[in-house]
């Protein structure tokens, strides 16, 4: 797997995922495998802040999609802003992709559904809509939402499938959105929240090459992300 950030500059970004491309970079299994004819590579990106995320753009191709991206809230909302700003083809191809996904009213119906009572933040803020509008750029999102939690966003198998929100797409594929709670945690034992991003992207890296049930390695990622607020330094 290739982990990068947007600290590089745009055309070392592009250069990196279209040579993972071209040589076919592996990862070991994944838990949840991704089904995608022309995907032959595994890169995980990290946006790192919202003045850097806009480097990340010149990268967006649907024909060579990064595989995991980790925004945060705000960076979730600026890249989705920014998608208009892409090529009148790459935006072409990528609505093709989404109207292939053919999300109508019962897919509608199933998300009101799933964020009504304690998720209706998520319905207020657009997260999925936004989120499903990058997936023909990227496979899988990893959602920070800070004292909310992390909201995964991905297209699987109909294999092993288990989330809050499934539902399938005529190529045989499942959108899946879940939703982890955080740990909780008393203001008072807040120490620093420095590095607890890091930390949550270290561990989910971590627990994708680990071949576990997700449920296992994403609960250790949020319990180091915990750890690391409680502590001046950030825990791996």
């Amino acid at each position: 797997m290739v982990v990068f950030d947007c600290n590089i500059l745009p055309a070392s970004i592009t250069t990196l995922i279209k040579t993972s491309t071209e040589l076919g970079i592996p990862s070991k299994p994944l838990v949840q495998p991704l089904l995608h004819t022309r995907l032959r590579h595994v890169a995980f990106c990290d946006p790192t802040s919202t003045p850097k995320l806009p480097r990340l753009l010149t990268a967006l191709n649907p024909s060579r999609p990064i595989t995991h991206l980790s925004p945060n809230l705000l960076e979730l909302d600026l890249l989705h802003s920014l998608l208009p700003t892409l090529s009148d083809e790459v935006q072409a191809e990528s609505w093709d992709r989404i109207n292939s996904y053919n999300l109508l009213a019962d897919f509608r119906a199933k998300l009101e559904a799933w964020t009504r009572k304690d998720r209706t933040w998520i319905a207020e803020q657009g997260v999925v809509q936004k989120a499903i509008g990058l997936l023909p750029f990227v496979q899988d999102l990893w959602i920070k939402c800070g004292s909310l939690g992390v909201i995964r966003i991905h297209l699987t198998s109909t294999e092993g499938v288990s989330g809050d929100l499934r539902h399938p797409l005529p190529d045989g594929r499942v959108l899946r959105v879940k939703h982890f709670a955080p740990l909780q945690i008393k203001e008072d034992e807040v120490v620093s929240t420095t590095g607890a991003g890091d930390t949550l992207v270290g561990g989910l890296v971590a627990g994708l090459q680990s071949g576990e049930k997700e449920e296992i390695w994403v609960g250790r990622a949020l319990e180091r992300v915990k750890k690391t607020m409680m502590s001046h330094r950030a825990v791996g």
